[in-house]
């Protein structure tokens, strides 16, 4: 990482709601995994729902990076 890469205030903020983000998925996937056990009836496989996680993470990491190049592009584009 750059020495300065977190120096302004948008890149921390935007740094600290991706983490919140990323935690309140994995949280969510445990927690929904545990309640849909509990439930009778059909199963899914865990890797299913993993995997579906994993695609959640992408996307999700994906429109943040291009919601920051957007700002970054709207700010020089001024």
């Amino acid at each position: 990482m750059a020495a300065g890469s977190d120096s302004q205030p948008g890149n921390r903020k935007l740094k600290y709601i991706s983490l919140a983000v990323l935690v309140v998925q994995n949280a969510s996937l445990i927690l929904s995994i545990r309640y849909v056990r509990t439930l009778p009836g059909d199963r899914f496989f865990a890797t299913s729902a993993v995997v579906m996680a994993e695609v959640l993470k992408l996307t999700t990491c994906l429109l943040i990076i291009l919601l920051q190049k957007r700002r970054k592009l709207l700010r020089h584009g001024d």
